[in-house]
């Protein structure tokens, strides 16, 4: 009954070798990884964040804990004035994916987003920034003409 051409329960369920090595090599990979030094990445990264986008107008960033999956990481969240920045969150979250390289970042309430430094490599961070600071600067409503 499981077999071809019968679509029955197993078929589907089916899990071939290379899931099972994948799983293997993703689970060793966890257990080599120093959990305390990505932990400290992830929180330095936010703080970069919080740091300096804190001072552009219309933007308000802040520690976010635990993630979204409950796990003891922190995200930045970007809460946007879109009156005060003259950019929505919205063109915000566009013109991030749209860039090279394109960054993809979570919506987040009405007016927010949600930065998770969890998946980056060192130095990902400041490319981030780089961009988003050049997004808010490159828009003449926002007022901020001083260096970021």
């Amino acid at each position: 009954l499981h077999g071809s051409p019968n679509a029955n329960i197993g078929r589907p369920m089916k899990v071939g070798k290379e899931e099972m090595l994948g799983l293997l090599a993703a689970v060793e990979r966890y257990l080599q990884l120093d959990h305390e030094e990505r932990s400290q990445y992830c929180e330095d990264a936010v703080q970069l964040w919080s740091d300096r986008l804190n001072h552009v107008n219309g933007l308000n960033a802040s520690r976010s804990y635990p993630n979204e999956a409950g796990q003891p990481l922190p995200r930045c969240q970007l809460t946007v004035d879109a009156a005060r920045l003259g950019l929505s969150r919205d063109t915000l979250i566009e013109q991030l994916a749209s860039g090279n390289p394109s960054i993809m970042v979570a919506p987040f309430e009405e007016n927010s987003i949600q930065i998770n430094p969890m998946t980056l490599e060192a130095g990902e961070e400041s490319i981030i920034l780089k961009r988003l600071l050049e997004i808010v600067g490159r828009n003449e409503n926002t007022g901020n003409k001083s260096d970021y």
